[in-house]
């Protein structure tokens, strides 16, 4: 049975594993009434301009998965911006949102030369240059004038095809998507 001894107990070891990472995070583990279980919510102010796929990839790099097996099994987990409210992070969008998009915003991505832009920001050793995150991504693209909706699809379409990071879009996401839509753009 989990008490709120327990809670408090098991949100202070979460803590230890994440907050060198993820300075002022906090983390707080109740019974959620939403859900009719456990949940655990961090809150973060690094997650701010992060898509909620994004956040979640974040932590799980972050937490063992013995941990994460052994102590959050089925637990609801919340990654929220300091001030957000769960409402504001559930509206935010989703890789699924894109449904039916694909193959238009890989389109428009290959007519703007984004992948050979990508590829040069990066330089001949993508993994070298990554930074774990979709930042270069995010250059180019502006360089590209890619509005902030238009950026946004992007990466819900890479996080879609497994990528969260740079270095995955160029290794793995554009030749599956080269693939999958060998007529695009």
């Amino acid at each position: 049975m989990i008490t709120s001894v327990n809670c408090d107990k098991l949100a202070r070891e979460i803590l230890d594993i994440v907050t060198s990472a993820l300075p002022g995070v906090t983390v707080e583990i109740a019974e959620s009434a939403r859900w009719d279980r456990m949940c655990v919510t961090f809150r973060w102010a690094g997650f701010s301009g992060m898509l909620p796929e994004e956040r979640f990839r974040h932590l799980v790099q972050l937490i063992p998965e013995q941990v994460r097996d052994r102590d959050l099994a089925g637990f609801v987990w919340l990654e929220l911006e300091p001030d957000q409210t769960v409402g504001a992070y559930l509206d935010l969008p989703r890789s699924d949102d894109i449904a039916g998009k694909e193959e238009g915003i890989y389109s428009s991505l290959k007519e703007a030369g984004f992948f050979k832009a990508l590829g040069k920001k990066l330089g001949g050793s993508p993994q070298d240059a990554c930074g774990g995150d979709f930042a270069a991504s995010a250059k180019v693209l502006g360089s590209k004038r890619f509005s902030k909706t238009k950026t946004r699809e992007a990466k819900l379409l890479f996080i879609k095809h497994g990528a969260y990071c740079d270095c995955q879009i160029l290794l793995s996401v554009r030749p599956e998507l080269e693939k999958d839509f060998p007529d695009a753009g």
